[in-house]
């Protein structure tokens, strides 16, 4: 049994790129949630609170990342699989052409 092609690299960045836009907001609100928490419960100053949000966004973006981009390119590597076997056992995955209906007669 030969071993399956890799995913494209094109299907991978998409991947990738999903992933950092995900952990972008996730690192945001994060990041907001730790602020509100400091300042509110912690009774944090200006400047620790600052910090609290620098590093918790900073943290929370690059942890959220990390999982994001593992559960993204586990999907990807699955369906890349499955869409393999499947197409080694006959499925088509082509677009059926839809027949064009008779254009109404211009009237001169």
């Amino acid at each position: 049994m030969s071993a399956l092609p890799k995913v494209p690299a094109e299907a991978v960045e998409r991947a990738e790129t999903e992933s950092r836009k995900e952990a972008v907001f996730a690192g945001l609100a994060s990041g907001l949630t730790s602020g509100v928490i400091g300042n509110r419960f912690f009774k944090f100053d200006r400047n620790k609170t600052i910090m609290s949000i620098v590093f918790a966004s900073g943290l929370g973006g690059w942890y959220f990342y990390q999982a994001f981009r593992a559960t993204n390119h586990r999907a990807l590597e699955v369906e890349w699989k499955s869409m393999q076997q499947d197409l080694r056992a006959g499925v088509d995955y082509s677009i059926p052409s839809i027949p064009k209906e008779d254009a109404p007669a211009e009237e001169h």
